[in-house]
């Protein structure tokens, strides 16, 4: 296998007495990822800003999904190590 899976760290998903905790690396609120939301609003700001100003446009148009998904990359890298 070239790109085996890490396993899953299952401390992160329960607490000791083996009950749900909404403070482990799997968290999720009402079925939201919050760190991927944080990350995903400047996404769509940047995207918005370089599809709509002509002269950027111009420039980044024909990679904008790219530079945008790096972009949000980076961003939920950032926010997940401050979480």
């Amino acid at each position: 296998m070239l790109n085996p899976k890490p396993p899953l760290f299952v401390p992160g998903k329960f607490d000791e007495n083996g009950k749900w905790t909404p403070s482990g690396r799997y968290f999720y609120r009402n079925g939201w990822n919050p760190t991927a939301l944080m990350a995903l609003f400047p996404a769509v700001i940047l995207s918005a800003i370089t599809s709509l100003v002509p002269d950027i446009e111009h420039i980044l148009g024909p990679f904008n999904r790219f530079i945008i998904a790096a972009f949000a990359v980076v961003l939920y890298r950032v926010f997940s190590k401050s979480v």
